[in-house]
């Protein structure tokens, strides 16, 4: 069962209906959620808790079935292991943030991705139905092992390109290989969105077509692997019928290639990066790092049997994009300064993991005064789009307007945060994948702590080499000791070639099976 808790305005019930709603739409009686709700302090009062039960009754009858719901004193839903804590204001504004939170928490749950009930099953009996439908699929298609592969890499946010980048590449120039790119829409709107017509050009610009759902549509017979970096993808964000589930029922082998590697150790996050239902859905996962396999060993319910590392395709990309070097390049020198730090600040969601409120004062403030220092702002793709669906546009509108007023600052809302990484001496951020990425560069990185109980998870090498920033002096004393970084890494580059390694892979494996499944 996972619990969410409402700190709620029982003082004025009727306050949170918006709230309340949104819980109603999100989740029903066959979810296996439950609503747990307090007041600040003690017990609410029996009138507060009748009008509260009229309320749930009125919303039921107009939004359908609910999930389950209870009230308890202030102390005992403190002492409740829960999914997450939101604070419901009654107040329009601050309650389209708790909105945007429970929103938040049914994207992350199995249970808003419809049809789910399958995806909770026993692991070792969903890999023997794909295992099963692939097969029939692979004996219908009368296929030789030596055919190209077939690849689809489907993607919903153009930001996560990185992670396929040199998949892309080396798929493109192999032989062995007949590769198409997908971009599925984002209804949701919870990325920065850009124009489809820039990210076709972008993916053009790397020797690959951008084709839409309804070109994958008319060729999901002739497909044979979907390669998907993001593990939200699923029923509920995807046109009917092309979501990655649905592809893989259909015996289409699924290959996970994360966008991101887990750095935090809240029990939440790290069961949303290694025991999703995607990863039981996989035929292949190709670990974001070595200590990513253990994790998945730990954490995860699915095992490690289809869990390879074979570099971090990411990393890859910081070492070896001749191209993105380049431009950062002109970046600096647009910039005029001798040293430039990257600030990647994090988006709020329902993990609190964002100092971007506390600290956009301190360190726009530290630029003004120092012009000297180059800043390059690189907002997490979500944070923007959560304050414009918070209702604070003025908010926004008045940091993109500092931004622009301070020469020595450059605000990059652009597709790829490659150019931005490699253009910075230093780079300042919340807990974010990027620090694990950027380490690869070894040059130095301040994570900006929210709180002492900021946890991290055992897979840590990122740590080495990194500042961890606890208030304003620490980060100004951090952002005076910077200095123009080398060029290039000093030690070893094992990451280089991961993308060729992960197509060599996927090609013989595939291979294998269809000689197998010929053999029958």
């Amino acid at each position: 069962m996972t619990t969410i808790h409402l700190a709620y305005p029982f003082h004025d019930v009727r306050s949170g209906t918006a709230v309340l709603a949104a819980a109603l739409t999100l989740f029903d009686a066959d979810d296996p959620v439950e609503l747990v709700l307090s007041a600040a302090e003690g017990m609410p009062g029996e009138a507060a808790v009748a009008e509260l039960g009229d309320l749930w009754g009125e919303l039921i009858a107009r939004l359908g079935q609910a999930p389950r719901m209870r009230v308890v004193e202030a102390v005992e839903a403190a002492t409740l292991q829960v999914f997450a804590r939101i604070v419901v204001t009654g107040d329009p504004i601050g309650d389209a943030t708790a909105v945007l939170m429970l929103g938040s928490v049914g994207r992350n749950l199995g249970s808003a991705y419809g049809g789910s009930g399958w995806l909770r099953g026993r692991t070792d009996l969903i890999r023997l139905e794909l295992d099963a439908a692939a097969r029939r699929r692979q004996q219908r298609s009368g296929r030789a092992p030596c055919d190209p592969v077939r690849i689809v890499v489907m993607l919903q946010h153009i930001q996560v390109w990185s992670a396929v980048d040199s998949i892309v590449r080396a798929a493109r120039d192999s032989a062995e290989v007949r590769l198409d790119v997908v971009l599925m829409p984002d209804a949701s709107g919870s990325f920065q969105q850009h124009p489809r017509e820039e990210v076709a050009a972008y993916v053009a610009e790397r020797g690959v077509p951008l084709r839409d759902p309804e070109w994958l549509r008319g060729r999901l017979t002739e497909l044979d692997v979907l390669i998907v970096p993001d593990p939200y993808l699923a029923r509920w964000n995807t046109p009917p019928g092309l979501s990655p589930q649905e592809v893989a029922e259909a015996g289409v082998r699924l290959v996970l290639a994360p966008y991101a590697q887990a750095l935090s150790g809240d029990p939440v996050n790290l069961r949303l990066m290694h025991d999703h239902p995607f990863h039981r859905l996989a035929w292949r996962l190709f670990a974001p790092s070595e200590g990513a396999v253990a994790n998945y060993a730990r954490h995860g319910g699915a095992g490690t049997a289809h869990v390879r590392y074979l570099g971090s395709v990411k990393r890859e990309r910081l070492l070896a994009d001749q191209e993105a070097a380049v431009q950062a390049r002109d970046v600096r020198a647009r910039l005029g300064t001798e040293r430039v730090v990257l600030w990647n600040p994090h988006f709020v969601g329902d993990r609190a993991l964002s100092t971007f409120q506390e600290l956009a004062e301190p360190i726009l403030g530290y630029a003004a005064s120092h012009p000297e220092l180059g800043l390059l702002v690189r907002p997490h793709p979500r944070l923007v789009p959560e304050y414009l669906f918070s209702g604070l546009l003025e908010h926004v509108a008045d940091f993109r307007a500092r931004c622009e007023r301070l020469p020595n600052v450059m605000l990059d809302e652009s597709m790829d945060a490659t150019v931005a990484m490699l253009a910075a001496d230093a780079m300042v951020s919340d807990l974010s994948s990027l620090i694990a990425e950027y380490h690869v560069l070894e040059r130095p990185i301040a994570l900006l702590r929210p709180s002492p109980d900021l946890a991290f998870n055992e897979d840590r090498t990122w740590l080495d080499g990194t500042t961890i920033i606890d208030a304003v002096p620490g980060l100004t004393d951090f952002l005076d000791r910077v200095r123009p970084a080398p060029q290039a890494p000093r030690g070893a580059l094992p990451d280089l070639g991961a993308g060729a390694r992960i197509v060599e892979t996927i090609v013989r494996d595939y291979r294998a099976e269809l000689a197998g499944a010929s053999a029958d």
